[in-house]
């Protein structure tokens, strides 16, 4: 049984290292956040094809490769992604951990989408006030766009955002994010408070207090699970 990282290899399509996070379309295309390997590869139809990705986010298209470009960030690198999310729609949301911020593509692989680019680089960018080539944390100081090693996120049945800003201990609530801005509309665990990212503040366990939050669900009725 083989387990080693890319085969003992060099990265490839048919290859993964430490995959984070997974997701699957409605049509059964399969994205997976292959975390070590700085990349976001895609899946045709997996189950009724082969197990080989058809195409690869944050790499320039090239599965042989897995920089992570850390002297400078761009519309097409990525840097230890570490989840996928998918809307109704067929737009892509991944959470580029290591350079701090979350990527949006419109409509990726749909090239006749008035939305669409149909290609693997970035339209919108959270947690660096609209610059794909900062990776700051917390660009600016803590507040309401600014991200430090998002992990998970959550998509509502309304379209709405949502982040785990887990080294800022909160989560973040973007309202129609593709439609509005890139600043945050509500935040969890900070009492409220855009401009803190303390673990439970005042060292006290709340009902509204977080720790490193890592994953977001939603249910039907918009209610919201944060662990």
């Amino acid at each position: 049984i083989a387990y080693s990282c890319n085969h003992r290899g060099n990265p490839s399509a048919a290859s993964l290292c430490f995959p984070n996070g997974i997701a699957v379309e409605l049509k059964g295309n399969l994205y997976v956040a292959d975390s070590s390997n700085n990349r976001v590869l895609f899946y045709h139809s997996p189950f009724k094809q082969d197990k080989v990705a058809d195409e690869v986010f944050g790499q320039f298209e090239c599965f042989n490769t897995n920089e992570d470009e850390t002297d400078v960030a761009s519309e097409y690198t990525l840097a230890r992604p570490t989840g996928v999310r998918l809307d109704n729609v067929g737009n892509v949301y991944i959470s580029d951990s290591y350079n701090n911020r979350v990527l949006a593509f419109y409509n990726p692989f749909v090239v006749s989408d008035i939305n669409g680019t149909g290609d693997t680089t970035a339209d919108k960018v959270f947690g660096q006030f609209d610059s794909f080539i900062s990776k700051d944390v917390n660009n600016g100081g803590i507040s309401a766009e600014s991200l430090f090693r998002p992990d998970n996120m959550e998509l509502d049945v309304e379209g709405n955002l949502y982040i785990a800003d887990t080294g800022n201990n909160r989560v973040l609530k973007f309202n129609n994010p593709l439609l509005t801005d890139t600043k945050a509309d509500k935040v969890y665990g900070q009492n409220g408070l855009f401009t803190t990212g303390v673990c439970n503040i005042g060292d006290v366990i709340t009902a509204d207090s977080l720790c490193g939050p890592g994953a977001i669900a939603t249910d039907g009725n918009n209610s919201v699970y944060i662990a």
